[in-house]
Formats: C-alpha cells, sequence, structure tokens
C-alpha cells in the first residue's frame, strides 16, 4: 500500500510517497513462533496474536499469548509463522 503524507513547506505543501507494508496478522489468529537461537529453550510454539504493535525499523511487532505461559511476549513477524 502506498500512502501519501503531506508536510508543510514554506507556502507550499509537499507531498511524499511512503511504501507501507500491511501486517501480515490479524488480532485473534493462532501463530507459530519461533524464538529463534537466542530465544528460550520451550517457547516455540502455537500462540496468539493479542496485539498490533508499533514498527520496530521496518519490521511489525506483535503482543502474542501462548496458553501453556502466564504471561505475554512481544514477537518481530519474522519470528512467527501462520498456525494450524
Amino acid at each position: 500500500m502506498r500512502v501519501a503524507v503531506r508536510s508543510r513547506g514554506v507556502g507550499y505543501h509537499v507531498f511524499q510517497e511512503h511504501n507501507v507494508r500491511s501486517n501480515k496478522f490479524i488480532v485473534g489468529q493462532t501463530v507459530r513462533f519461533t524464538s529463534g537461537t537466542v530465544g528460550r529453550p520451550g517457547a516455540g510454539g502455537n500462540y496468539k496474536i493479542v496485539k498490533i504493535l508499533p514498527l520496530e525499523g521496518d519490521e511489525h511487532q506483535y503482543r502474542i499469548k501462548s496458553a501453556h505461559e502466564p504471561h505475554e511476549r512481544i514477537a518481530r513477524e519474522s519470528q512467527l509463522d501462520r498456525g494450524p
């Protein structure tokens, strides 16, 4: 998706186009979390998207929750795959 952003210049408006990537996942969706090599052992598995967070750099982030853990986690989009 492309978005036009209007910024004010001196006596005129400047329009700039920015590429905005849409989120890959939605709230309530079940996803597979892969914590990577630095993550805690046993952290992988099925999680539910609880909240969509603001971009961190150029990557979307999500708050996720497992039914097997009392806490929520923050995961980058690259750490998630579509669940079952």
